[in-house]
């Protein structure tokens, strides 16, 4: 269909003006549906706190009203609600008696954390925040020791890869010098020579595979002359030339090795010889890099799978560690993030339901 008034700018901007205001109105009815679904939860993380203040299970209440503060850290209600909790506590256990216990589970948590006995600190540090939630002591050293797993799973890899490269590169050579020392033995010069270069480009300082190349030069330089040892140098400067040209790294690496050892005080095939290296050097360390990325997105997948299931199966527990899993994979992702706060909101619904059916039996026991 041929346009009227193609190069018209009135109709273009219109266009413009009305697809912005398609925007705004869809954003604006964004931001309404999520202050919508925010105050949703927030109301019902007050009725859930007040239900439980009236019935006197107050670890539940505080836990409700926490929830709405996570929510809206700015609402009154909720702090006024936890102080007149912290209150009652108070009141009912006395301020002496409470600070005693939230010391003495500061101490087990401080002893815990010297020996680095992890877990038992965490349950230490646990207890006091159940006595003083409002305390950054205890959160402070939840952080810290969180970190510090973290830390020390992150350096164990670290020194597995490494050990297993070294490890690796160890046989290669061993498994290079190997070949080129039968090699050399069945006087096949040019398989031993590729083969002992092969074994320096695994470990350059060696000096084994340096002192065999230049024995097996005297035997060449002897045997052939030198007119033919030109010759075979000229042949593999060029061939390593191409290779280099077209990118074929490794092939330009064993003609540049060749061509060292036919003239090892030439210096041309040494620095093409470094260039290629480089390149293969920088190949590799993408596609471990590449293969580093698969590997992380990998183990933070199955975390999250085994949270999901975990969530499935209601076993809350087991599901907050599985998404903390993926956190300490990827800290930033919001989905393990809700679903750990989902998870609390539901094993806070079960603590307060299990409560509230002991308050009723008691009430019930008592009316009998």
């Amino acid at each position: 269909m041929q346009l009227i008034k193609a190069f018209e700018q009135y109709p273009k901007d219109k266009l413009a003006e009305v697809d912005k205001a398609l925007a705004d109105a869809a954003a604006e009815k964004d931001r309404l549906a999520k202050e919508k679904e925010l105050d949703t939860k927030y109301k019902a993380a007050i009725a859930k706190g007040d239900a439980a203040l009236k019935l006197k299970t107050y670890a539940a209440a505080k836990t409700a009203y926490n929830e709405a503060l996570v929510l809206k850290s700015g609402e009154q209600y909720p702090k006024d609600k936890i102080a007149e909790i912290d209150a009652l506590i108070a009141k009912e256990m006395g301020a002496k008696e409470l600070d005693d216990k939230y010391k003495a589970a500061i101490t087990k948590g401080d002893a815990a954390l010297k020996t680095k006995s992890y877990d038992d600190a965490k349950v230490g540090y646990n207890e006091a925040l159940g006595f003083k939630p409002a305390e950054a002591y205890p959160k402070t050293k939840l952080a810290e020791i969180d970190k510090a797993i973290a830390d020390a799973a992150a350096k164990d890899a670290a020194d597995k890869e490494r050990l297993a490269k070294e490890k690796e590169l160890t046989e290669k050579y061993s498994a290079a010098i190997t070949k080129a020392d039968a090699a050399l033995a069945s006087k096949d010069y040019e398989l031993a020579k590729t083969t002992y270069n092969e074994a320096l480009s695994f470990k350059a300082t060696e000096k084994y595979p340096k002192d065999k190349i230049a024995e097996i030069n005297a035997i060449l330089a002897k045997e052939m002359g030198a007119k033919e040892l030109e010759k075979k140098y000229t042949d593999a400067i060029s061939k390593g030339d191409a290779a280099l040209t077209a990118k074929d790294y490794a092939t330009a690496k064993t003609n540049y090795s060749a061509a060292i050892g036919l003239k090892p005080s030439e210096q041309y095939p040494k620095d093409k010889l470094a260039e290629a290296e480089k390149n293969l050097a920088e190949i590799a360390a993408n596609k471990d890099k590449e293969a580093a990325e698969k590997a992380k997105e990998a183990k933070y997948k199955a975390a999250i799978t085994k949270g999901d299931a975990a969530m499935t199966a209601k076993t809350y527990s087991a599901a907050k560690t599985a998404y903390n899993e993926a956190l300490a994979v990827k800290p930033g992702e919001q989905y393990p993030t809700d679903k750990i706060a989902e998870a609390d909101k539901l094993m806070g619904d079960a603590a307060a339901e299990k409560e509230r059916a002991a308050v009723r039996r008691e009430v019930n026991k008592s009316c009998n």
